[in-house]
């Protein structure tokens, strides 16, 4: 029997609703436990409450026998607990040096010890396999597993009691995850508790020696790893049986061709890249983090300045060369970014503003006024579509559960009724039925025409959606898969190309 390290007891919080109702825990001294729940269960709150970002209504709590109530977050920290939130927490214009040395930068007489910082940082960014080689890079410049790295890094180097993960491997490749799996159990082995909250539930079985499921604010169900399998979770999560999801990808004909991305390159990819997306296609991207899947989207929605090519967008009776994000948009191009916080939502707004930009000009009136009743229904038309949960359009887009907010912005576009969408990491962070919502959406989109691109880092993902996989290996298309004539082993073996040298493309592969 394990000594327990953390003890909570009836822990409430209300938002504008109950998020937490009467929660109990204990986690021993060394144990991973996991809490896995739907978006909405109130898992992320729970960690925030742990990590001194905000305050429950009602409960207690005891760390190593003491009674702990944090008022900040630097009262967490000095109890020893360091939580890694679902959306990395890196600011954005400090180098990666200096966020990892933020809770206390190394100096001598008051002037920042450059060399011990680096020596930091070097330690933490080995410790978790990351690749970055300057860490005066700034944080804006890395993608979001690199940004994920970085603040995995800076939490499991330090020395905590109590380590609160929040989706931690939500934008890790399969190599990666498995090292931060092993980081975790050897820190385990060394007496440091784990609370592991992610939505990957092989991830979680494989390395919880714990499984507790929060639904609706409350637990219900507690239970060791090894006894359960994932029906048992998805069954617990949703109060019902969810059956396994069958792909639902047709033998349909591609109609016409609807963007043209030519010979393009940018100073982050090696050229040239050519694709044309047609009516009808799923299009998946798949490769390492890192590996240009993300920069070939962004390119594509011209968020990224072309060093050759360009990119045509193909309507019925022209053809328009895009030059910029506002003309993409504005000609029927749909961006969905991987770091949802950064890239697409817009803090401190209601969910009714972030759905109706930048589709809001369908809701004007003859005399160029927003029609706000013609827009407080289409907002509502669409969270009935997608199963948005939140008390009202007007709800702050800060209050909502990360799927919530993702289903939000995925609703933003299909108000814009846009032809072409470029989806970086659709699923990243969402629960099971949460993910169905977006493949049904996906499915649904391709069927009535549309032309959709997929980066996602879940290649059973790739599987289950494309109708063909491009994949790149260092920043260059290496291979292109179509449907029924791809298997795991030789898209990874694409993927990891231009790193090994050993691959070799045979003629009618």
């Amino acid at each position: 029997m394990l000594n327990a390290r953390l003890n909570i007891r009836d822990i409430n919080k209300s938002y504008a609703e109950p998020v937490l109702k009467n929660v109990g825990l204990s986690i021993g001294v060394g144990e991973v436990h996991a809490l896995v729940g739907e978006n909405g269960a109130g898992k992320t709150t729970l960690a925030r409450i742990l990590a001194g970002l905000t305050d429950c209504d009602h409960g207690k709590m005891w760390l190593d026998g003491e009674e702990y109530s944090p008022k900040n977050v630097t009262d967490a920290m000095s109890a020893g607990i360091s939580l890694a939130a679902q959306e990395p927490a890196s600011i954005d214009n400090l180098s990666v040096a200096e966020n990892i040395g933020l809770r206390q930068i190394p100096n001598r007489y008051g002037v920042i010890d450059r060399v011990q910082l680096d020596l930091i940082t070097r330690k933490a960014l080995d410790f978790v396999g990351s690749d970055i080689l300057d860490s005066n890079i700034k944080c804006r410049d890395l993608n979001i597993a690199d940004r994920q790295l970085v603040e995995l890094g800076r939490v499991l180097a330090d020395t905590s009691c109590l380590v609160i993960l929040d989706e931690p491997t939500a934008s890790l490749t399969q190599p990666q995850t498995e090292r931060i799996h092993k980081i975790l159990r050897d820190l385990a082995a060394n007496g440091t508790s784990i609370i592991y909250i992610s939505h990957r539930l092989a991830d979680v079985l494989d390395v919880a020696d714990i499984v507790s499921v929060l639904r609706d604010g409350q637990i219900v169900l507690s239970e060791q790893a090894n006894l359960l399998t994932t029906d048992h979770l998805v069954a617990a999560m949703a109060g019902e049986g969810l059956k396994r999801r069958e792909a639902m990808v047709c033998n349909q004909q591609k109609g016409r061709p609807l963007l043209r991305i030519e010979s393009i390159a940018t100073e982050n990819l090696a050229g040239p890249i050519s694709v044309t997306g047609c009516e009808g296609e799923i299009i998946g991207l798949a490769g390492l983090a890192g590996s240009g899947r993300s920069e070939l989207l962004h390119a594509a929605f011209r968020a990224k300045k072309l060093t050759q090519g360009r990119i045509v967008r193909i309507a019925e009776t022209k053809e328009v060369e895009l030059k910029s994000s506002y003309q993409a948009v504005n000609n029927g191009v749909a961006f969905l970014g991987a770091d949802r916080v950064s890239m697409s939502l817009f803090p401190g707004q209601s969910v009714k503003t972030n759905m109706m930009l930048p589709g809001d000009r369908k809701n004007f009136t003859p005399f160029r006024r927003i029609d706000r009743r013609k827009e407080r229904k289409s907002t509502k038309e669409i969270m009935t579509q997608l199963d948005i949960r939140c008390s009202s359009v007007e709800q702050d887009i800060d209050e909502l559960s990360g799927g919530n907010q993702q289903k939000t912005i995925l609703g933003r576009w299909l108000n814009s009724d846009a032809d072409v969408l470029l989806l970086n990491e659709p699923t990243r962070g969402v629960d099971t039925r949460t993910k169905k919502t977006i493949y049904d959406l996906i499915f649904e989109l391709r069927n009535s025409g549309k032309c959709i691109f997929v980066v996602s880092s879940e290649i059973e993902e790739l599987f289950l959606l494309a109708s063909r996989i491009l994949v790149l290996s260092n920043r260059k298309v290496v291979r292109e898969f179509e449907r029924n004539h791809w298997t795991e082993t030789a898209i990874l073996t694409a993927a990891f190309s231009e790193f090994t040298k050993d691959f070799r493309q045979e003629a009618g592969e």
